[in-house]
């Protein structure tokens, strides 16, 4: 893997690292970044690991030792590198890749989308209080175990909370979050059958999702690159506004009993 590959993958784990670290603060969490890794000695929230890898050449015992090893607990290794599967109960949960982009100017796309009539007619701000961000949760969320994860405090950390919304209702959205160097994308999402019209399904929201994205990232932090990760046709949606691969990642859990 080339050096200068290798840096942005780190600054890319570290980005994604500050963002599970302000997930637990805003719970009450206290995680801690170790030269190697961020862990956390209590258990995280639903969907956030139990300790992210932030070097390719990790100790699995020690950093096992340092983490809540019960049932449901997880390692994002960042360079899929570390090999769990001789530990106890341990397996891959999915795998996934990291992606990066460079802040795009985003005229030509807002000119465009203005003249476009099959574009959605989304409205995006920044999620400043508890209720927005309710609302915003309440439209993001699939699984009732996630329902209490984002809380207020999380808008006092250096995140910013995108909200899309058609006629005043949250249809859309993603989370920016900037540490390392760089600006992390996470839990870009759209769908809704809020909006009428034939070009306003879920798919034209996702993409409205991904150019929000780009276009805050270039109007407030034009110089940071973008990166996040991503899998399935969520990844396939990220390669089409202009992100590319730049290496892989594992997700490991333990499954006990």
């Amino acid at each position: 893997m080339a050096d200068a590959r290798l840096d942005l993958i780190a600054r890319a784990a570290r980005n994604n690292a500050a963002l599970c670290d302000a997930v637990c603060r805003s719970h009450g969490i206290a995680g801690r970044f170790d030269a190697d890794a961020w862990v956390s000695a209590d258990r995280t929230p639903p969907l956030y690991p139990d300790a992210v890898t932030l070097s390719p050449s990790v100790d699995r015992e020690l950093l096992l030792d340092r983490v809540d090893g019960s049932d449901g607990c997880s390692v994002k290794d960042s360079f899929a590198t570390l090999d769990l599967s001789a530990a106890p109960s341990w397996s891959v949960l999915f795998e996934a890749t990291w992606i990066a982009a460079s802040p795009r100017a985003s005229a030509s796309e807002r000119a465009r989308r203005s003249t476009d009539p099959d574009a959605p007619a989304v409205v995006w701000d920044e999620v400043t209080d508890g209720e927005e961000l309710d609302r915003w949760a309440a439209a993001w969320r699939t699984d009732p175990a996630t329902s209490d994860l984002w809380r207020p405090a999380l808008l006092d950390e250096d995140v910013v909370v995108l909200a899309g919304r058609a006629d005043g209702v949250v249809v859309a959205g993603a989370v920016v979050n900037v540490a390392a160097e760089v600006v992390g994308i996470s839990n870009v999402f759209g769908g809704s059958d809020v909006i009428g019209g034939e070009g306003d399904g879920p798919g034209e929201l996702v993409a409205e999702a991904w150019r929000a994205c780009t276009s805050w990232v270039a109007d407030h932090l034009p110089d940071r690159r973008l990166v996040g990760y991503e899998s399935g046709d969520d990844l396939t949606a990220a390669l089409d506004h202009g992100f590319e691969p730049i290496g892989p990642l594992r997700i490991w859990v333990r499954t006990c009993g």
